[in-house]
């Protein structure tokens, strides 16, 4: 059985770990970039939004670039969609044959 010393020390060090982690978490976006992203995002958004409202832009036009951010990504799946490679191309890399027909079971 451990010395009661021991067991102290432990509880000490298990205690200051907890209180250091507390601590990290509720510090640590200070320090980090994240507050300050997070402010620039808001700022960029809402200055969005207040110029839509102050100069007015066209309904049409909106519509034409939601037209073009469409198109875009129908695009840009269809690419991502030629650059897979077949399971098949796959196999005969590995080294593996794969044969067409019908599958047998052998007894």
């Amino acid at each position: 059985m451990p010395s009661p010393e021991l067991v102290q020390l432990a509880a000490v060090a298990l205690a200051a770990l907890g209180v250091g982690g507390i601590v990290y978490v509720l510090v640590m976006p200070y320090f980090s970039d994240e507050r300050k992203a997070s402010k620039r995002v808001a700022n960029v958004a809402q200055g969005q939004a207040g110029l839509r409202q102050r100069v007015g832009v066209p309904q049409p036009l909106q519509m034409r670039r939601k037209q073009v951010q469409d198109t875009i990504r129908d695009i840009e799946a269809k690419q991502r969609a030629k650059k897979r490679v077949s399971l098949r191309t796959k196999l005969m890399r590995a080294g593996l044959e794969i044969r067409r027909g019908p599958i047998t079971s052998s007894p």
